[in-house]
């Protein structure tokens, strides 16, 4: 796989994972654009990220859509957002679980700088 630039040394950690299955993503537009697919640190370039730099160059996705909508509920800037469906497969990047205290089914999706049909993986969920 082949990683951005901007990714830190060492990122995405060796622990994360190639894999195929769906997942649940807060995106902003209908149908998702390639700014649903841009990183907290690409939107937030000037933000100090410390020891979660590397986490905030992944992706929120989450494995349960019941977290993906109380995540929408509890944070305001989601609360516009809709519910997609991403289809992960091994091409797109690793993934690594790394639950928070809100939402235990978070992980964190990397995506491989060469993919070029990561906004395809997008779909909405149909309610």
């Amino acid at each position: 796989m082949a990683w951005p630039e901007h990714y830190p040394p060492n990122c995405p950690p060796a622990s994360a994972d190639a894999v195929e299955r769906s997942f649940f993503r807060l995106v902003n537009s209908v149908p998702p654009s390639e700014s649903d697919l841009q990183s907290n640190c690409q939107k937030f370039p000037e933000r100090q990220w410390g020891n979660s730099l590397c986490k905030a160059c992944g992706l929120s996705i989450f494995s349960t859509k019941e977290d993906a909508l109380q995540t929408k509920q509890r944070i305001p800037a989601f609360r516009a957002s809709v519910v997609a469906v991403a289809s992960v497969v091994p091409s797109s990047g690793v993934v690594l679980h790394t639950p928070s205290r809100h939402a235990l089914s978070h992980h964190t999706w990397w995506l491989d700088d060469e993919y070029t049909e990561a906004c395809s993986l997008l779909s909405m969920e149909e309610e």
